[in-house]
């Protein structure tokens, strides 16, 4: 059974694993954060070992590299290939869909060691199939590495603080430093091993000089985890006090739409708040998100052990991760290889146990299919093909399309499918649209929609109802909706943010075409 759960853990997250590349797209941020490095390991010199920023850690990077230098010396795949190598993309989302399952596979060893086998495989069960981390690793993320070295850092702390040991407690630390090398905040995984140490040590009767030499052991291997992920942390110290800088300008400022708090939420948009009521059933789903706070209450309740270790991490996460004004719901993503076990354990204990942790895993399963199958950039593709099939210029010139454009950057995917299909191409940022008169306006649901949750009433609002209202020279001529996914209905509810994710492609789309080019026959019915 554990091997078949494993299977279909690796089913979901390996299932259109190379979207987009097939195609020569990629989603943004794989370039802007990756592609360039990783490309380098095709031919690796020790300048791969140095890269240029360190706004992430390097140790995903590392690893994704090395995969990639050694594909490419099989032959799998070509040194000469066309630069920038998109191949390392794909290679950097297998490596997180395969840590991914590893992690998968731990989080049901740590609900083994809490409260044994049958807690064990439910555990798996329901790790298998959460969505966010099957959605994760389809674009390259440190997120499922680090959710991976997080459930083997809870494993060995469960350990230590039942068995503490010299060995076990470096072994702790040394997770830990791999893992603030593959992001900055799991500098928090030090609070359970910190815990295990200080505080479980002691109440298990070890003296003070045994509890000091623990706590050398962890701090010993957390400097050497972090040294062997990220030299460049110690050799290039002033990389890491620019990216770390550059981070905290980020929170602060929180401005990325829809990915921060804003008044429009309600009562829940504020820190704490909203990642309890709108992230974790994002995250989980519904049915995993309710047993998981049932089993965190019943861990409060017993308190034994390895409840407070694994509490300890829970809270020092949440706590100080949740505090910002930030939404990025991956964030909580390490927070699973604790919660599952929680939740796996009540429902190993009670008699229909089982059949709720199956039908869960079920829902689970489609949740989890029906947001992979959203990953695509086929709806931009068919943007410019009703486009090119449906309008027409009296004069015959070139048609002049326009669309919406954010931060300047490619995220929308728009106009190189709308490039190749030869029309004359301009991107306008908010407030400006429409001040050329083109012939046809493009404009994303997404962007829509992150206009009216963050700024409702702003000028770029504005001039949106002006276009949807048809007090301008345009009219609607077609819609091409984003997908349907279950629980689509109730994220929407919490939060619009939640209902389309911009990296994952498929954001709908609205054409707009000026009057005076519609024919009298008009457009087909938009859906």
């Amino acid at each position: 059974m554990g091997i078949a759960l494993l299977a279909l853990a690796a089913a979901l997250r390996l299932w259109r694993i190379g979207w987009g590349l097939d195609e020569g797209v990629s989603w943004e941020d794989e370039r802007l954060f990756w592609l360039g490095w990783l490309s380098t390991f095709a031919r690796p010199t020790t300048s791969c070992l140095l890269p240029g920023s360190l706004i992430y850690p390097p140790l995903y990077g590392y690893v994704s590299g090395a995969v990639f230098a050694i594909a490419v010396a099989l032959g799998l795949v070509s040194p000469s290939g066309t630069p920038p190598h998109l191949e390392a993309l794909l290679v950097a989302r297998v490596v997180s869909a395969v840590a991914s399952v590893v992690g998968v596979a731990l989080t049901g060893l740590v609900a083994k060691r809490i409260a044994g086998p049958r807690a064990g495989l439910v555990a798996l069960a329901l790790a298998a199939v959460v969505p966010l981390d099957a959605m994760q690793v389809h674009y390259a993320s440190v997120d499922p590495l680090l959710t991976t070295i997080t459930a083997a850092t809870l494993l060995v702390t469960l350990r230590l603080a039942r068995t503490p040991t010299v060995a076990l407690a470096a072994s702790a630390g040394l997770l830990v430093g791999l893992a603030v090398a593959t992001k900055y905040t799991a500098i928090l995984l030090a609070a359970p091993v910190a815990w295990a140490i200080l505080v479980e040590a002691p109440l298990a009767g070890v003296g003070i000089r045994r509890i000091a030499t623990l706590a050398v052991a962890a701090a010993l291997g957390a400097l050497v985890g972090a040294a062997t992920g990220c030299p460049s942390c110690f050799l290039e110290s002033h990389k890491l006090l620019a990216a770390i800088a550059m981070h905290r300008r980020m929170v602060a400022w929180a401005g990325f739409p829809t990915d921060h708090l804003v008044p429009t939420l309600g009562w829940y948009g504020r820190p704490w708040l909203y990642e309890l009521i709108a992230s974790l059933p994002f995250l989980l789903g519904l049915p995993l998100y309710l047993l998981v706070l049932v089993g965190v209450a019943r861990s409060v309740m017993r308190h034994d052990r390895d409840d407070r270790v694994l509490l300890a991490f829970v809270v020092a996460w949440f706590g100080v991760v949740a505090a910002s004004r930030v939404t990025f719901a991956r964030y909580l993503l390490p927070l699973v290889p604790a919660l599952v076990p929680l939740a796996a354990r009540v429902l190993a204990e009670r008699r229909g146990g089982v059949a709720i942790a199956v039908a869960a895993t079920l829902y689970g399963t489609v949740l989890a299919t029906s947001q992979v199958a959203r990953f695509s950039w086929g709806s931009q593709s068919a943007v410019a093909a009703w486009i090119g099939s449906n309008v027409r210029r009296p004069d015959e010139k070139p048609l002049t399309v326009e669309f919406v454009s954010m931060l300047k950057g490619g995220y929308y995917r728009l106009g190189r499918p709308l490039r190749r299909a030869g029309f004359d191409v301009t991107e306008r940022q908010d407030a400006r649209w429409l001040e050329s008169r083109p012939d046809v306006f493009v404009l994303p649901d997404w962007h829509a929609m992150a206009l009216r949750r963050d700024s409702p009433r702003s000028p770029a609002t504005r001039s949106l109802d002006r276009v949807e209202r048809g007090k301008t020279d345009y009219v609607l001529a077609h819609a091409i909706p984003s997908r349907w996914y279950l629980q689509r209905r109730w994220d929407e509810w919490i939060d619009p943010g939640l209902a389309t994710q911009l990296y994952q492609g498929d954001l709908g789309f609205r054409v707009y075409v000026r009057r005076d080019l519609r024919p009298e026959t008009g457009y087909p019915a938009a859906p």
